[in-house]
């Protein structure tokens, strides 16, 4: 039944980290968590193949790549409580402020 793989209690979770790691309250926040959190599941992906450290070959670990992130999220709602933006929302005048503080700092002005 493809309702079933569709649908499943995973993506439902998946979605739940999303809101949470990008912040309770703040639709931006969520958007961002997302990209956050897909780019985390592609990047962590080496994390389940086999590698060499130190001279000694380790074998692929099935599932390691959730249990670093596993491990990154907690530690995310350890340092941020209510998410990375909390009840903050992404604003254009945020964004283009962001970008004129960058620019100053790199000409060395204050």
């Amino acid at each position: 039944d493809p309702r079933i793989t569709t649908f499943g209690p995973i993506l439902t979770y998946y979605v739940l980290i999303m809101v949470v790691l990008g912040g309770l309250g703040s639709i931006s926040g969520s958007v961002v968590g997302a990209i956050i959190f897909a780019f985390l599941m592609e990047w962590l992906r080496a994390f389940e193949q086999p590698f060499t450290l130190f001279g000694r070959q380790f074998p692929a670990i099935q599932g390691m790549r959730m249990l670093v992130l596993s491990v990154l999220f907690v530690v995310t709602m350890i340092v941020w409580k209510r998410g990375i933006f909390g009840r903050s929302e992404l604003t254009w005048e945020g964004i283009i402020n962001f970008f004129k503080r960058i620019g100053l700092r790199r000409s060395g002005e204050k």
